[in-house]
């Protein structure tokens, strides 16, 4: 990503490679076509706050819960780093495509929200991105 030199890959984002971001449930399979998969289910979860239980990780009051859990800022920072390095490697071989999948247990909460997240932090970037919540409640 630009901060670590590679501009000219990323001078012309729609042009170039790009980033898709998935959150899903682990009890509705794994994404059998990501590049990393990541389990968020170590995090807080919402649905154990009757008041969160029917939000989503869209919803700011659940991104908040999330936040709070100790452990997510490392975590996130640890995440974007392996993100970079992998991106960057793809698209030095030509690769058009990173697809990051995010998990949690219901997939409508941490999965959502870290996924909402990545794709805010990837946009600043600089990165074309594309974001799905497969198995968020319509």
């Amino acid at each position: 990503m630009p901060e670590l030199s590679e501009k000219v890959l990323l001078s012309q984002p729609e042009q170039g490679p790009e980033i898709s971001l998935m959150s899903f449930s682990f009890c509705h399979s794994v994404p059998l076509d990501a590049d990393i998969v990541v389990d968020a289910r170590f995090l807080n979860d919402p649905h154990d706050d009757l008041a969160l239980r029917n939000k989503t990780g869209l919803d700011e009051d659940v991104g908040a819960y999330i936040k709070e859990d100790n452990g997510f800022e490392g975590f996130l920072t640890k995440f974007k780093n392996q993100i970079k390095r992998q991106f960057l490697r793809c698209s030095q071989e030509g690769k058009s495509n990173l697809k990051v999948a995010v998990g949690c247990a219901g997939g409508q909460h941490r999965s959502v929200f870290t996924v909402e997240t990545l794709r805010k932090w990837t946009e600043e970037q600089g990165v074309h991105v594309r974001a799905k919540h497969r198995d968020m409640p319509k």
